[in-house]
């Protein structure tokens, strides 16, 4: 299989509840993150923000979106709270990507924001070339300002994902999920 095609035809998203140690290394996490940031960039203008969360990160994290959560949802149920918020403590690593418009520029903000999505799938694209699964949420927290402010993204940015890495179960391992028909080619 040719080593660049195999991560994208193999790679499956996990749920945060299926999700296990160890995350990727401080060295994995840099080359997953030069990677991740290798993408197309209308003006150089670099549009994105890339925040790691590790533990005990993570748990504040969760202290203030159960905080905001709560806030504006004061009568959700236990259950429903606890899947609305703990899906960032459920992988060991975390890395928030977020856009970072230069308003200066003549380039489009939606240009921007599309540059700072590929960051995203090429983040999820190196880890799996490294052997690492993952799982890119936004979630109501994604497009809550008060989230927004919580993590210092300014109310025009965007929050354009949450993306949790670690070690795929093996029962995920060699399983494609995804068919496609391209003509009458099927893939």
């Amino acid at each position: 299989m040719n080593p660049t095609l195999d991560p994208l035809l193999h790679r499956n998203s996990l749920r945060p509840n299926q999700m296990q140690e160890p995350a990727p290394s401080d060295a994995e996490l840099q080359t997953i993150l030069r990677a991740a940031t290798r993408v197309s960039d209308h003006g150089n203008l670099n549009p994105w923000r890339l925040d790691v969360y590790r533990k005990p990160a993570q748990e504040k994290l969760v202290a203030t979106l159960l905080d905001i959560w709560t806030q504006k949802n004061p009568d959700a149920d236990t259950t429903l709270t606890a899947k609305k918020t703990g899906f960032v403590a459920r992988a060991p690593l975390l890395v928030m990507v977020s856009s970072r418009i230069n308003r200066a520029s003549s380039v489009p903000r939606i240009e921007q924001i599309l540059s700072g999505a590929a960051v995203c799938q090429n983040l999820i694209i190196a880890a799996t070339a490294l052997g690492y699964a993952s799982c890119w949420l936004t979630s109501w927290a994604a497009h809550d300002a008060d989230v927004k402010q919580a993590l210092n993204v300014t109310p025009d940015d965007e929050i354009l994902g949450f993306i949790l890495l670690v070690i795929p179960r093996a029962i995920f391992a060699g399983k494609t999920r995804h068919k496609c028909e391209v003509g009458k080619l099927q893939l």
